[in-house]
């Protein structure tokens, strides 16, 4: 898969995540039992990730260092989620642990590709940046 195209998916599930947290916090504050202003926050850090993910994705030059960096947010993710998972359980409900760990996985499979596809960035074209143009 193109790096592009996992920036992309990575976007549009960064931002349907967001909006789901800000317009249905209410009720998943409640659920999980956790602050609705928590998961407002959440999902508006998220639009904010999205947006840039989108950017990046789209515009013409690709820096290795931007897709290193949003594969160590997404691996940070993964790493704060099992923290919680495995710390601190009590603090959220059992609805709420069973969404974070579903969460993960897919978080996780991006962290993974964009790793991957910095890497292949560097011996592909043997600098940090390609401009083969939003593909």
């Amino acid at each position: 898969m193109a790096v592009r195209d996992v920036l992309k998916i990575n976007a549009l599930f960064s931002a349907l995540s967001g909006l789901i947290l800000i317009f249905a916090g209410g009720p998943l504050g409640r659920l999980f039992d956790v602050p609705r202003t928590l998961l407002v926050a959440v999902g508006a850090t998220l639009l904010i990730y999205a947006a840039d993910l989108a950017i990046i994705a789209v515009r013409r030059g690709l820096r290795r260092f931007e897709v290193l960096l949003f594969a160590s947010a997404d691996a940070a993710w993964v790493l704060g989620t099992s923290g919680v998972l495995l710390v601190a359980p009590e603090v959220i409900s059992l609805a709420g642990r069973l969404v974070l760990a579903a969460v993960a996985v897919p978080v996780a499979t991006f962290a993974a590709l964009q790793f991957r596809a910095a890497r292949a960035l560097r011996t592909r074209t043997g600098t940090a940046l390609i401009s083969d143009g939003a593909r």
